[in-house]
């Protein structure tokens, strides 16, 4: 019975790892579409393109002959803020991006970025050195450096007398979202060929536009929020002289596998995140999801998965050695009293704690119940002893 039950397991097993490896290979590497009906990829892996972005219709910068393939990596510019912004009577602030093919005018692509928008003032400690002098310094774990943090400040509330806008009936003030962070504009390097501008299996879109007369698609670009975190914005100075503040802009490639994948994620985020109403809790999750933080967060789970395991292979040799025992020969009776009692008094310590790895609390929890039957088995061999 139980060799029959353990092939069973076995047989369910193969067949969740053969499903799931279809799925991840269907993410990653869709089927090309066949035929002369097929839409085929405007773009060329690591051909050259010419950057552009726009506010309210003005150019505030441009990039030629940008390769493709190779984007561009941590490029500043001033971003002009106007004045209806600053002063709260305009709710929020786009930059406008679109990327044409090297030498020509007409682009093949367009992305829309969020920059500034009201958002509740952040409730900590630090938050009038929003308002004050010193500069800012870099948030751990966001993607900027001490230098590029420093030449943040000059661009927002720095005194009492400038200081922000009025706030609305929300209480939520002038932002400028990109303050500590870096904007990543993502484009997708796919040349596979599609039916449609649209992946019916999940609903991805792969191209910005199509060319119906030369079946051609261009390629997707978009502005990647997946990292944007509520804490790095500030409060934008309601001063209308004060110099615009500097975004600092990456283009990075990025492979139809892991668009679909961040997607999903993305779209999951959101979903949680409007029904829940727990901002803070997902912009912690994100953070230990974004690019940099990705491995940490791997091999954190990595060493929770060895720590159970380990763990179980210590219990079931504890288990294995205690059972059926019918003496203490060898054995401490006061050493397994004093285990138990420690034991108990740090699971009880960690189960009374706030934020307590569930991993850490499940494994002492474990540990507690076997010391508890050890020690019942102590006494009672204790007792059998004494009979005799």
């Amino acid at each position: 019975m139980a060799l029959t039950c353990g092939r069973a397991a076995l047989a369910l097993l193969a067949v969740y790892v053969a499903i799931l490896s279809h799925t991840l290979l269907e993410l990653f590497y869709p089927s090309p579409c066949r035929g002369a009906a097929c839409l085929q990829p405007l773009l060329r892996s690591g051909a050259a393109v010419d950057l552009q972005a726009h506010i309210d219709g003005r150019l505030v910068w441009s990039a030629a002959g940008v390769s493709s393939g190779a984007g561009l990596e941590d490029v500043a510019f001033a971003v002009p803020v106007p004045a209806e912004v600053r002063l709260g009577s305009r709710e929020e602030l786009h930059l406008d991006f679109s990327i044409a093919l090297a030498g020509q005018q007409q682009p093949i692509a367009h992305a829309r970025a969020l920059l500034c928008a009201r958002r509740q003032p952040r409730r900590r400690s630090t938050a009038r050195m929003l308002l004050a002098e010193p500069a800012v310094s870099s948030t751990p774990g966001s993607a900027t450096s001490d230098s590029a943090a420093a030449a943040v400040p000059a661009a927002f509330a720095s005194s009492e007398q400038s200081g922000v806008a009025p706030p609305n009936e929300r209480g939520e003030v002038p932002h400028y979202l990109y303050a500590v962070a870096s904007l990543e504009l993502r484009l997708v390097a796919d040349e596979t060929p599609h039916a449609g501008p649209v992946l019916p299996s999940d609903g991805a879109v792969v191209a910005n536009g199509v060319d119906w007369s030369r079946r051609v698609y261009a390629p997707r670009l978009y502005v990647d929020e997946l990292s944007l975190l509520g804490k790095h914005a500030l409060p934008l100075s309601s001063d209308v002289g004060k110099e615009p503040p500097r975004l600092r802009l990456r283009l990075l490639p990025i492979s139809l596998g892991r668009y679909r994948a961040t997607r999903q994620l993305h779209t999951a985020f959101g979903a949680l995140q409007a029904a829940s109403g727990m901002e803070a809790e997902f912009d912690e999750l994100r953070e230990l999801l974004s690019e940099k933080r990705l491995y940490r967060f791997a091999l954190m789970q990595l060493i929770g998965l060895l720590h159970v395991v380990f763990d179980a292979l210590a219990f079931r040799n504890d288990v294995g050695f205690w059972k059926g025992r019918e003496d203490l020969r060898g054995l401490s009776s006061r050493g397994v009293i004093f285990n138990a009692g420690s034991t108990l008094v740090i699971f009880l310590y960690l189960l009374d704690g706030d934020g307590v790895n569930s991993i850490v609390l499940a494994t002492y929890a474990f540990s507690t119940a076997l010391e508890l039957w050890k020690l019942t088995k102590v006494v009672a061999m204790r007792r059998r002893a004494r009979g005799a």
